[in-house]
């Protein structure tokens, strides 16, 4: 097996063996495929019809110059052969731990890994094609005498052969999923189903190469078509419209993939049904056919060396790598008196949600993004901004320092006595408010001006004195009038 990994786009695939990322657009969001193309077999001979289930890869191979079947395990990293007879072995088939196949006699065989013990399981006579397997369950197309073709079903569970139809009309590819097999019906070229559980069939739609896997049966025609038993719908997967040739789907889970000409070559590509996206899986200007899929896994011939060969890729949806958010903010002063009104500008990054605490009190005071907050009460505040999304939380902190209240003096005071005979002696009291730092007093006699708080002053001549008191901080000043 050889892999040789590569970073490329979607249009850039000329390696034999690469891998490479796209990038699909949804109607969601754009999810990231890594796609990773390894060739299976190296040998110059052919190989044909490869399948896949878990880790294991069979195919037939004509490195001994008849068909013989191979399987390649993805665990071990080990080819091995499985049948050794001489004659032709074709059209192989997997389930668990049994592999299912053709022999040139025309009769039906299988290997059971766990036990390296090969079994011939059908004698009847007749051409076989169209291998599939699932459970304890072996079904194929049979026809006696190359006239018409009908669906035989082998049960390993009690080694007895049934046949399903038995009809003039021929059926083809056939495939089984659980209790519901279908088939294509020549020459009307429908889609039937078969319930084992009720041994009843019914007309699905028209097409051919029918893949079933849970209640999807995919089919081509001039596209690829899905039908889905649940609802009864029938929806068109791609949209050539016969222009370019469509073959061999297959289907597992969500996963659509199927052989496409498009491009002039076949081309292997695949539709995912959660996505609603169609993915060009190989780029290879040579031929690549009959695809398989299991899980992330797509099997199929590829014709790039001049031989078949078998390739694969490996689809991987990468997460998207978890971005936490960078928790930022401005804000329009850093410092100042109280009242102090301070815008709030949320800069984050990655962010989906914003939580604002303006004293760092652990208590929320905002959700919104670009808040306005007022600081009442003198004091150095620590602001914390917690910016949040789904993948964790992240803050960022910022000082203020709000001042004292700038608050100009209201200038009052009071006198006692306020009237009396010469001479009268006056205590004059400041009641001023505003927290004054200093005080003026204008006696209204024409005696000099006092700057204690509270004075004390002497009246020698009779008469109606007007007073003015003034108060005065660093903010303001305030002058109070009073008439004796």
């Amino acid at each position: 097996m050889k892999t040789n990994k590569k970073l490329c786009s979607i249009a850039l695939v000329s390696m034999a063996m690469i891998l490479f990322l796209i990038m699909i657009s949804s109607t969601a969001s754009a999810i990231p495929l890594t796609i990773t193309e390894t060739q299976i077999t190296t040998d110059s001979s052919d190989q044909y019809s490869p399948t896949i289930y878990g880790n294991r890869i069979v195919w037939e191979d004509l490195r001994n110059g008849n068909g013989d079947i191979y399987m390649y395990d993805l665990f071990t990293s080990k080819e091995s052969q499985i049948t050794t007879n001489e004659s032709y072995q074709m059209n192989p088939a997997i389930y668990d731990n049994v592999i299912a196949w053709e022999g040139g006699d025309n009769n039906i065989y299988t290997y059971d890994l766990s036990t390296s013990t090969e079994t011939l399981i059908s004698t009847r006579w007749s051409i076989k094609e169209s291998l599939k397997i699932y459970g304890n369950r072996i079904v194929w197309s049979e026809t006696p005498d190359l006239d018409y073709w009908n669906i035989g079903m082998y049960d390993l569970s009690n080694s007895t052969y049934y046949q399903i139809t038995d009809d003039k009309s021929s059926k083809y590819r056939c495939d089984i999923y659980g209790d519901k097999m279908v088939w294509t019906d020549s020459p009307s070229t429908s889609i039937y189903m078969y319930n084992i559980s009720t041994s009843e069939s019914k007309f699905i739609t028209y097409g051919y190469d029918a893949a079933i896997y849970g209640d999807i049966i995919v089919s081509s025609s001039s596209d690829i078509v899905m039908y889905n038993l649940s609802t009864s719908e029938r929806t068109r997967i791609t949209s050539s419209m016969g222009l370019s040739g469509i073959s061999s789907p297959a289907i597992y889970a969500d996963r659509i993939v199927w052989m496409d000409k498009r491009n002039g070559n076949w081309d292997i590509y695949m539709y995912n049904l959660s996505t609603s996206q169609e993915i060009q899986i190989t780029s290879n200007k040579s031929d690549q056919l009959n695809p398989a899929i299991y899980g992330d896994r797509i099997v199929w011939e590829d014709l790039r060396n001049g031989n078949r060969d078998i390739y694969m890729c490996t689809i991987s949806e990468n997460e998207p790598q978890p971005v936490l958010p960078v928790a930022n903010f401005s804000i329009n002063v850093t410092s100042g008196n109280a009242p102090l009104y301070v815008q709030f500008t949320d800069l984050s990054e990655n962010a989906t949600g914003v939580n604002w605490d303006f004293d760092n009190n652990g208590v929320i005071d905002s959700t919104d993004r670009n808040p306005v907050h007022t600081y009442t009460t003198q004091g150095v505040y620590t602001v914390n901004l917690t910016a949040s999304n789904e993948y964790g939380t992240n803050s960022k902190l910022s000082t203020m320092t709000v001042l004292e209240k700038q608050v100009i003096p209201d200038a009052d005071f009071s006198a006692t006595p306020t009237s009396g005979n010469v001479p009268l002696k006056v205590k004059f009291t400041s009641t001023s408010t505003g927290s004054p730092t200093e005080w003026k007093w204008n006696f209204g006699d024409g005696s000099t001006l006092v700057t204690d708080q509270n004075p004390e002053h002497t009246y020698s001549k009779a008469g109606v004195y007007t007073v003015k008191h003034t108060a005065i901080n660093a903010y303001g000043r305030d002058t109070e009038i009073k008439t004796n």
